[in-house]
């Protein structure tokens, strides 16, 4: 069983201020992809020279799931040594329920994944929407790099009816998630799976992130690591 590491306050109060918590909005605004603005515009990673923390999503909404514990992807840049710790929170859509959190530290830079775990009892209900952020300390103070979004979770039943428009597919999570997981099989996967990864990468308008190492899911032992060191 994978055990969590709760956020500090202090974190939670830095990277994202819990006064005037905002109103579920009737539709989602575009998910932050990159770090941007703040006290540092150009924190876009600990490490200057490096490419920007990026979330595997979307810019705009709506953005769904058919699952009630879904895998989110994204691309840590930095060195393992200039990264204290990786916060990641799911929250309802207007931030008064926490559904879940987890801390870790990263082995390596590449694309990782972060699902709720099988033995958590809140899950995502369909037709709710929900806000995520996963916020990057880094060992050196250059502020707090952070990425946030939505994800909705809808009906198995509904799939078919969506329509999210261009050319992406219309459970982007589920559909990512389950190309990255296959992309590990190389090259027993076979060049069908680099295309779909390709081409899902592109509709996202993520092409810089095809050729990054897909690492997988966060380890037991990455999350270990912070709660001996708190």
């Amino acid at each position: 069983t994978q055990t969590i590491a709760e956020p500090s306050v202090q974190a939670r109060g830095r990277s994202r201020p819990r006064s005037n918590r905002p109103l579920p909005p009737p539709s989602p605004p575009p998910n932050r992809v990159q770090p941007g603005g703040g006290l540092d515009e150009f924190a876009q990673a600990c490490d200057y020279e490096q490419p920007s923390l990026t979330a595997l999503i979307p810019y705009q909404n709506p953005v769904y799931t058919a699952l009630d514990r879904p895998t989110l992807l994204f691309h840590l840049p930095d060195r393992p040594a200039d990264i204290d710790k990786v916060e990641f929170i799911l929250l309802s859509a207007d931030e008064k329920e926490e559904i879940h959190s987890v801390q870790f530290s990263p082995t390596a830079s590449g694309i990782v994944s972060i699902s709720l775990p099988a033995e958590s009892e809140k899950v995502l209900e369909p037709g709710e929407a929900y806000h995520w952020y996963l916020n990057l300390h880094c060992q050196t103070a250059v502020g707090i790099p952070s990425v946030n979004g939505w994800v909705q979770r809808v009906a198995s039943e509904d799939v078919a009816e969506l329509s999210v428009g261009s050319e992406l597919p219309s459970v982007w999570y589920d559909e990512v998630a389950q190309t990255a997981a296959s992309l590990r099989q190389l090259p027993s996967a076979g060049d069908s799976v680099l295309a779909q990864w390709s081409s899902l990468l592109m509709a996202a308008e993520l092409d810089e992130l095809i050729d990054i190492s897909v690492l997988g899911s966060i380890s037991r032992s990455e999350v270990a690591v912070v709660q001996e060191g708190e």
